[in-house]
């Protein structure tokens, strides 16, 4: 089934496919502020809250690379069941535990489950939706991201505070499981690409391919270059006050929700490239002047927002147009090869920046401008191959349906 008949049904599908992806996106963002809840109960060091949730990105990585050429040989619904179910299934378990070894391990294994769920939930939405709604509806799923920071983490927070933290996961997974059983009864089968399936899916070397490649990867690293350092940088750097930090946080997630569907309408209206300019220029504009530069020239509650919806808004953009290049029975594969490459760039991007950055005695970060700047030569390039992209399918010879985007 491409599309639904029903619009009522539609929007409840689609409802239920951005509360899995912000449950999910949420459960990974949680650990690190909930370190301080977890050190004491489960004689952890705050340090190792990182290790935590980098084996789980690691986890989901390898898994959706080994995961994406089989992804596409079974339905859509009960593959996106069983993986979901899996995975919150280990959140919850999550919630028992009694030493950090076996946090660590468990919520690892949620990982595993995590990379081929993600891959296979987004396939889901574009077989459900038609092509001229793609671009509003991928990033109205994408809005989980930015609910995640805004809505899981602080429920997280709460619950471990007035409750424990053992109640952070289990809330998580047991709101994932019953979001997982509504899947399983309004979802439709989904299965339509498996008619056209011609065998294991092997990672393909088109040009349209590589550029995918490579654009989410550059994406990914740019950004996490520098988001992990955004509150010690705010604090530290910019004398901001500890307290209005998480209301500039607020805001950019506010900011992104908003950017992220003006740039899935212009795509829908055949703008694309309207869209993937005007997002990459507003970031480049906004990282140059907010972090290259020491001397910020406007306001940090303009800048930080206007980052984020940039930011938030070329991720979708690219997202959108990307999901055009496979064939529908190469989709859930070609996803998760790009969500392996999404989270080892980040990664990668992390640890770069957490070695290259150091401390003076004050707490100030020496050397955040110079990482600014190796983020904004990666968002350029990645410009330069979401450019290629548009214009590779706009060729005759392409079969997407976003040709005359």
């Amino acid at each position: 089934m491409s599309a639904l008949a029903a619009p009522g049904r539609d929007r409840v599908t689609l409802n239920l496919a951005m509360l899995i992806n912000m449950l999910s996106i949420g459960s990974t963002m949680m650990v690190m502020p909930l370190a301080a809840d977890l050190a004491a109960p489960l004689d952890m060091p705050l340090q190792h809250s990182g290790y935590i949730a980098g084996l789980a990105g690691l986890a989901a990585a390898i898994s959706s690379w080994f995961s994406a050429p089989w992804l596409d040989r079974f339905a859509r619904r009960p593959l996106l069941v069983s993986l979901a179910t899996l995975r919150f299934l280990v959140l919850l378990a999550c919630g028992w535990v009694t030493t950090s070894t076996q946090l660590m391990w468990l919520f690892a294994l949620s990982g595993v489950f995590a990379g081929p769920m993600a891959a296979t939930l987004m396939a889901s939405v574009v077989d459900m939706t038609p092509p001229a709604q793609r671009g509003r509806q991928l990033a109205y799923v994408a809005m989980g991201f930015s609910l995640a920071g805004i809505a899981v983490v602080p429920v997280a927070l709460g619950l471990s505070q007035w409750l424990s933290w053992r109640w952070a996961f289990i809330a998580i997974g047991g709101a994932g499981l019953l979001l997982t059983l509504l899947v399983a009864m309004l979802f439709p089968l989904l299965d339509e690409h498996r008619a056209k399936r011609p065998g294991r899916l092997r990672f393909r070397t088109e040009p349209l391919w590589l550029w995918a490649m490579l654009v989410v990867g550059l994406q990914a690293g740019a950004h996490s270059l520098l988001i992990p350092h955004f509150a010690s940088y705010f604090r530290f750097n910019l004398s901001v006050a500890q307290g209005v930090i998480p209301l500039l946080f607020l805001l950019g997630g506010l900011a992104s929700m908003a950017a992220m569907q003006l740039s899935g309408r212009l795509i829908d209206r055949g703008q694309a490239l309207t869209a993937v300019i005007g997002s990459n220029l507003l970031l480049m504009f906004a990282t140059l002047i907010g972090f290259v530069w020491e001397q910020m020239l406007l306001p940090l509650i303009l800048v930080f927002p206007l980052f984020m919806a940039a930011s938030s808004a070329r991720f979708s953009a690219a997202q959108t147009i990307t999901a055009a290049i496979p064939p529908p029975e190469q989709r859930a594969g070609f996803m998760g090869w790009q969500n392996t490459l999404a989270g080892l760039a980040s990664g990668a991007a992390s640890v770069a920046g957490g070695f290259w950055l150091s401390s003076a005695p004050d707490g100030m970060l020496i050397g955040y401008s110079t990482l600014a700047l190796l983020s904004l030569m990666g968002v350029a390039a990645a410009f330069f191959g979401t450019v290629m992209i548009v214009l590779g399918l706009r060729q005759p010879h392409s079969d997407s349906e976003v040709r005359e985007a």
